[in-house]
């Protein structure tokens, strides 16, 4: 399946010292050569760090990669998209993080039962902003982005299970969709036809 990607992605994912995170890596990337296939284009993907993989198509196209410790996402789109997949960990230090990251009152405006989901939700947007090269706007418990021309982006939050959160943020003519799991079998199917 590696002869789907381009070498600098096979030469980025060996710079990696685990295997868990070049695993992750080369998954992502593969995710969204299947995308295009699926779409009936033709598409490779070129590095771009920090930001998600330029696509290399006739269509204009954007991507987004994410991973968690046991998720791996990937989407394609003719706009602007992020997503985010965050483990839900109330261990965290989610106060001082959120002080830091969202303004000193924001976790303190949601009941102790919503204050995780509230978070993560915050932090789900936070990621999918800097993917965008959007700006973040917190006002009170509101959380927005904000494009570079201006423009509105819609933020749509789904859970995966009970402990991770999938996170979308899309330009505001976009239909959300849901996640949709994809087993290995089915991306080795995908890439075949």
């Amino acid at each position: 399946m590696l002869a789907f990607l381009l070498p600098d992605v096979i030469h980025r994912a060996e710079s990696f010292l685990s295997s868990k995170r070049q695993a992750d890596f080369l998954w992502t990337r593969l995710l969204l050569v299947a995308l295009a296939k699926a779409r009936g284009l033709h598409a490779q993907f070129r590095e771009n760090p920090p930001y998600s993989p330029i696509v290399l198509s006739d269509a204009p196209l954007y991507s987004t990669i994410s991973h968690t410790a046991t998720f791996v996402g990937a989407a394609l789109a003719t706009k602007p998209v992020a997503i985010d997949l965050e483990v839900l960990r109330p261990e965290r230090p989610l106060e001082a993080i959120s002080e830091r990251c969202f303004g000193r009152d924001f976790l303190s405006r949601f009941p102790p039962e919503e204050k995780v989901s509230a978070f993560y939700k915050a932090w789900g947007a936070h990621e999918c902003a800097v993917k965008l090269n959007g700006k973040l706007i917190v006002d009170g418990s509101d959380v927005r982005i904000r494009m570079p021309d201006n423009r509105g982006v819609q933020i749509v939050h789904a859970p995966i299970g009970k402990k991770t959160l999938f996170t979308q943020a899309l330009d505001a003519d976009f239909r959300a969709v849901d996640p949709v799991p994809v087993s290995k079998e089915i991306l080795a199917q995908m890439l075949a036809s």
